[in-house]
């Protein structure tokens, strides 16, 4: 037998084993992602501020701080070449926070404010910036090729922010879920009474008695409306019983009296003698 056979057989647990310095290595990562996330954000870190919420001052200063970095951008990274930043630039609200956000990631990368490895931040950014300058061309400003397009419409204080207010913020929500707000649709054996308006409104509940109003179906059940909730007679079996007897009894009153308005209508209306 050659002595390359006589070797044992290397298990696979053995096999599969991660090599003592790389485990060792991936503790060490591990533990310096702990502590960074643990420490505290230092005060004097780059904070991003909304354009709106600078007064008149510090958004002039701003802004003239961002013409010079974006002049700098603009020579350093060749953002000349096919149109990847279009001179109408100041005129697109949309590439102005683009370039606010390059900007401020930037100053915390190369300013040593970032807690995540610097190598990492840079190609973050490196490839945000690749995929802004595409987005130039399809997103931000696609017809300005030629000169500048305003917008068509804006939306402030007009016919757009009036036609928004009028939507519905639960829409598309399932109306199981607008009824019974953080419970579990099995086991929800109480709805509030606006709540179940909005049931009777999109026609999942429906008051099938009318002269108990205060008895509804909603889910194949009944509910029974009790001040300003509605409770599941799930809860109630007799009450329950009784009233789906009483939904038969008025199923069959109700098809006798519709054959009898049919009779008299027509003018055959069974005479005394002849009544059943």
């Amino acid at each position: 037998m050659k002595p390359s056979e006589q070797r044992p057989a290397i298990s696979a647990a053995r096999a599969n084993r991660i090599p003592r310095r790389t485990a060792l290595k991936l503790r060490r990562e591990a533990a310096a992602r702990i502590r960074l996330r643990d420490q505290p954000v230092p005060s004097d870190r780059p904070r991003m501020r909304e354009w709106h919420s600078l007064n008149r001052a510090d958004r002039a200063a701003a802004w003239d701080e961002l013409v010079l970095w974006t002049t700098w951008l603009y020579d350093r990274y060749g953002l000349s070449t096919d149109w990847r930043l279009p001179d109408c630039w100041p005129q697109h609200p949309g590439i102005i926070e683009e370039l606010w956000l390059l900007k401020t990631w930037r100053e915390e990368i190369y300013d040593g404010a970032s807690a995540i490895p610097l190598n990492q931040q840079a190609a973050a950014w490196h490839a945000h910036l690749e995929n802004f300058t595409k987005a130039v061309k399809t997103f931000y400003a696609p017809g300005c090729r030629s000169g500048h397009k305003p917008p068509s419409e804006v939306a402030w204080n007009g016919r757009l922010q009036q036609e928004w207010a009028k939507g519905d913020p639960s829409a598309g929500i399932p109306l199981p879920y607008l009824l019974h707000p953080g419970v579990a649709v099995n086991e929800a054996l109480t709805i509030g009474a606006d709540a179940m308006e909005l049931a009777f409104a999109s026609g999942h509940a429906e008051r099938r008695l009318p002269t108990l109003p205060d008895f509804c179906v909603y889910d194949g059940k009944w509910w029974k409306r009790c001040d300003d909730v509605w409770r599941c007679l799930d809860a109630y079996p007799e009450l329950r019983a009784d009233i789906d007897d009483y939904e038969k009894r008025a199923a069959k009153a109700n098809t006798a009296a519709s054959r009898l308005r049919e009779l008299l209508a027509g003018g055959d209306a069974p005479s005394p003698r002849n009544r059943p």
